[in-house]
């Protein structure tokens, strides 16, 4: 009987940690030993319940019902986490063809999960890091476009220069910038040339982001 017990436990943590690979979930592959089943068990389906709001970036309403004309109960941004009622989803498809997930947090209702597509929500992990910040930038003053000095100077060597909505790269993101002592602030670039563009000396910027 003991043996059969054993056996039993590690058929069940096995199970367990296949469950939590399959759904995406950083888990533990195995518990404490000295955790029992029922707690292994109930962790594994509460990460299963779990997904992660993706789309649309204004986030989901939570409604009463399976339908856009149910009372609104509460809402969810987007990234954040929302919890299934059952695993598999319990899911309802109205008559505009739009899915509809039953969760019972952060609010017990019903989101939609979009009309066909990969819809909204994904297994929760671990939140992905934002995307670095943009170094592109372009030039939007003057019309005559801009010069690239070597220095940060105006009386610097020339070793480029940028048309007028043409776009560069800056060192980094914020920009690295040198006031000189006119009071014109540059910028540094390092594509398609290395070397530093005047962003004027103050009032209308001569550096915009790129679109």
């Amino acid at each position: 009987m003991k043996k059969e017990n054993l056996s039993y436990k590690n058929i069940l943590l096995s199970a367990t940690a296949a469950i939590a690979a399959v759904g995406g979930v950083s888990m533990p592959a195995y518990a404490n030993p000295g955790t029992s089943d029922a707690v292994i068990i109930a962790q594994t389906a509460t990460a299963d319940l779990c997904r992660r709001v993706v789309n649309p970036p204004e986030g989901l309403v939570i409604r009463a019902n399976p339908s856009t004309s149910a009372q609104r109960v509460g809402g969810v941004g987007r990234g954040e986490r929302v919890t299934l009622t059952t695993s598999p989803a319990t899911t309802n498809r109205d008559g505009a063809g739009r899915t509809w997930v039953q969760i019972s947090a952060p609010n017990a209702g019903w989101i939609s999960n979009g009309i066909g597509g990969p819809g909204f929500l994904v297994y929760c992990g671990p939140t992905p890091p934002p995307p670095p910040p943009s170094r592109c930038r372009r030039v939007i003053n003057p019309p005559e476009g801009l010069a690239i000095k070597r220095e940060a100077s105006r009386t610097s060597a020339t070793v480029g220069g940028l048309a007028q909505y043409q776009r560069f790269t800056i060192t980094t993101s914020p920009a690295t910038t040198s006031r000189d002592s006119e009071g014109r602030t540059w910028v540094q670039i390092e594509a398609p040339t290395a070397g530093w563009v005047s962003n004027g000396t103050g009032g209308q910027s001569n550096v915009g982001v790129c679109p």
